[in-house]
């Protein structure tokens, strides 16, 4: 039995016997569509799914654009050699040269004046380094692919910044500045523009880390 102030309330509602169909939102107002993720995981359901497809390769790994974009997230495999019965494997980190194999990591840094780096266990490929000729065949692979992002990164910033101009000035190939001496902010020290050219713009001294971004025109004289 409805209480007596239920039924006042359902007799004062309006009754609408034919009530008009409903009007769709404009496209103005309606919600936006949620896409699906571009990659992984998507809260929206396994439906929504969708695989992200590889960079495409170019016939130079070097000069993949795409993939040199994503070289702070990933390793580029540039090649995989065998050296005796083991398979090496060639690869680019933000322009240093890596050779990984079952035992031993090699790193040979972009920078010019410095050696390669060697780390390694006692998994099998290990004995590599310790045969004088194939820790020789190792050493010129590194070395030739890092002679190879050395002629990339000279291509990219052009012979301009390799070479002085008539009053010889060496460019800058970063901030465009242009001088014939250079200062490094970590260590302070001057160098001529010729040595920081033949050294990809990084700071001549080995035991400083400093980059191009850290090589500044100097107010010295030569």
């Amino acid at each position: 039995m409805l209480h007596a102030r239920a039924v006042d309330g359902l007799q004062k509602r309006p009754f609408r016997a034919d009530p008009s169909p409903k009007t769709s939102r404009p496209a103005e107002t309606r919600p936006r569509e949620r896409k699906p993720a571009q990659g992984g995981y998507c809260p929206h359901g396994p439906h929504h799914f969708r695989r992200q497809k590889p960079p495409s390769r170019d016939k130079n790994p070097l000069d993949n654009q795409a993939a040199r974009r994503e070289g702070s997230a990933v390793n580029i495999t540039l090649d995989t050699v065998k050296i005796g019965t083991y398979a090496v494997r060639v690869l680019c980190q933000l322009d240093d040269i890596l050779l990984q194999a079952n035992g031993f990591t090699m790193k040979f840094p972009e920078r010019p004046n410095w050696t390669y780096r060697l780390k390694r266990d006692s998994r099998p490929a290990a004995v590599l380094l310790d045969n004088p000729e194939t820790r020789k065949q190792l050493e010129d692979l590194g070395e030739h692919w890092r002679s190879r992002i050395h002629a990339r990164i000279r291509k990219d910033w052009g012979e301009r910044c390799f070479a002085p101009d008539e009053n010889g000035h060496w460019r800058h190939p970063l901030f465009k500045a242009s001088g014939t001496r250079f200062s490094c902010m970590h260590c302070g020290q001057a160098f001529p523009g010729a040595e920081l050219a033949a050294n990809l713009w990084h700071c001549p001294d080995p035991k400083c880390d400093g980059s191009p971004i850290d090589i500044t025109p100097s107010e010295h004289p030569a």
